[in-house]
């Protein structure tokens, strides 16, 4: 079973801990790497989500615009998994 991460939650600890050190450059650092996280992790989120909603399983395989695209099941499935650890899900 794989845990889930709180990844943003982490990056923004480490951004307020950087601060509290006296590290404001790197706390800067840390506060642009999470919104960069955070938009990685939505727009991977909104890709997935057209992929499911215009494609459909059928007989273990995968068809996308009525076409089947068996080369996208696995890495929609890696993706799926690394959102459910990453959003805690």
């Amino acid at each position: 079973m794989t845990t889930s991460v709180d990844v943003l939650g982490i990056i923004r600890g480490c951004a307020v801990d950087f601060a509290a050190d006296g590290y404001q450059s790197l706390s800067e650092e840390m506060k642009q790497v999470a919104d960069a996280v955070a938009e990685l992790i939505e727009a991977t989120s909104l890709l997935s989500a057209q992929l499911l909603l215009h494609g459909d399983l059928e007989d273990g395989v995968f068809y996308y615009s009525g076409l089947a695209a068996t080369e996208l099941q696995h890495p929609m499935a890696d993706v799926n998994a690394a959102l459910a650890r990453v959003k805690g899900a």
